[in-house]
């Protein structure tokens, strides 16, 4: 009896070991350069998200500041989601996913209710039952690592995936989170295999063999939104045809041409993400609680009426759009890029230590 526990029990801690292994498997390991490279993207992408934010609040009021608006919103999600999947692996430990994922997501949402019930008005509960601006991200990030140990292996992963993206749009019924599940899966998927596949040169091979090629759909995906006059609300992935204006049978069309269009952005993220430590880095570092804290920042800039103020006084003048937001996203990035702001912040978001060792 006690030979045949401890027979189980090394049984039981060598498949434990190669479950481990089969979950480092598909990591891709980095070398200096490469992990430089990474960052600087995140930096870069981080950097466009907090402009994206900051343009929004000038949306109504500028039109440069509305095209440059569009423009961003065209690929810097889907590239950001990219990255998380390049930096994700097929594993079914739920736990590491919560802690670093739904832990964060509970905590903020706590602070961005607050700050909406205090600033705004809002409802503490309403605001809180409601994923607060870029919030969903995690949510559904969450979601697509959950399910990649079940799906990684399906053949035609990444075609299936699109299908399901413009076939959501479809369904009334799925909106908000859900929907943006759907819709950005194939960018999560992309950055899964081309982590499987290779790093910084195999990204700058394929901007060489297909740059071309993607550039061309890029231009045709701008020149139908511009000539079509359609919403940027086709870039959140967050709505139904219906909800869009669009119930023509082409309407998944329109979401495909969104879906194929970033990939100019991204190509050109690709191709101009230097190799080298720079300042981009340090922000693709702690581009985590640059994402989660810079929306409280805005909604400050909001609830002490900055950007109104800034619109009444330079009217549609194109400094908004090519001087003060980017100063102010600039601005806004480096500071929650700094090490104390990074250390406070990530106390307050982060587990408590004793808990990771679960």
């Amino acid at each position: 009896m006690f030979f045949s526990r401890s027979i189980n029990a090394s049984r039981a801690v060598t498949g434990a070991k190669r479950l481990a292994a089969a979950d480092c498997e598909e990591r891709h390991v980095l070398s200096r350069e490469e992990s430089n490279y990474f960052y600087n993207i995140r930096g870069i992408l981080i950097l466009l998200v907090v402009l994206g934010h900051v343009l929004e609040q000038f949306y109504f009021s500028s039109g440069p500041a509305r095209f440059l608006y569009q423009e961003i919103y065209f690929f810097h999600m889907p590239m950001f989601i990219i990255m998380a999947g390049y930096f994700s692996y097929a594993s079914l430990r739920i736990m590491p996913l919560v802690q670093g994922l739904i832990y964060p997501y509970v905590i903020m949402q706590i602070i961005y209710a607050a700050s909406d019930h205090f600033l705004f008005g809002s409802t503490f509960l309403e605001a809180m039952l409601r994923p607060n601006w870029g919030m969903w991200f995690l949510i559904a990030v969450f979601v697509w690592r959950l399910i990649w140990p079940f799906i990684h292996r399906l053949p035609y992963l990444l075609p299936i995936a699109t299908l399901l993206a413009v076939a959501a749009g479809n369904i009334d019924a799925i909106e908000g989170v859900a929907s943006r599940i759907f819709v950005f899966l194939p960018f999560f998927v992309l950055g899964c295999k081309w982590s499987q596949r290779g790093g910084r040169e195999q990204a700058l091979e394929w901007v060489r063999r297909y740059g071309p090629a993607v550039f061309l759909v890029g231009i045709a995906a701008h020149g139908v939104f511009l000539w079509g006059d359609y919403a940027p609300a086709w870039f959140y992935g967050s709505l139904s045809y219906a909800s869009l204006g669009e119930t023509q049978w082409w309407a998944g069309g329109i979401r495909l041409l969104t879906l194929a269009g970033a990939g100019m952005g991204i190509c050109l993220c690709l191709s101009l993400a230097p190799a080298r430590t720079s300042w981009l880095t340090r922000a693709g570092k702690g581009s985590m609680t640059i994402y989660l804290v810079h929306f409280l920042v805005i909604d400050l800039l909001r609830g002490f009426h900055v950007p109104a103020q800034i619109s009444a006084a330079l009217q549609d003048h194109w400094a908004i759009a090519v001087v003060i937001a980017p100063a102010l996203a600039v601005t806004i990035a480096a500071f929650l890029s700094l090490p104390a702001v990074q250390t406070v912040f990530a106390r307050i978001y982060r587990p408590p230590s004793r808990w990771v060792k679960l």
